[in-house]
């Protein structure tokens, strides 16, 4: 949502073809995203290359981290209807 924000505010409106150039311009730090990424900036084929994954699992009736390491907030439970109790 952060990013096509961003995007639209440098397309200067809602024009679709000006918010799609925009978005393939776009180039957003860390510190701009609310993920653990390294930030947003998309190649020729619309991939975020500075995404990275986060992994949560239900455990209770809470989503909790759990990948990578140094996220987690607990141990990935497995079987998974263990993490259901």
């Amino acid at each position: 949502m952060l990013t096509l924000a961003q995007a639209i505010s440098d397309a200067d409106g809602i024009r679709p073809d000006r918010i799609r150039d925009a978005l393939r311009d776009v180039n957003l730090p860390a510190a701009a995203t609310i993920m653990p990424w390294q930030g947003v900036k998309f190649n020729v084929n619309g991939q975020n290359t500075r995404a990275r994954v986060v992994v949560q699992q239900i455990i209770g009736d809470r989503y909790v981290d759990v990948y990578p390491d140094k996220l987690a907030l607990r141990h990935v439970i497995w079987p998974l209807t263990r993490a259901r109790k």
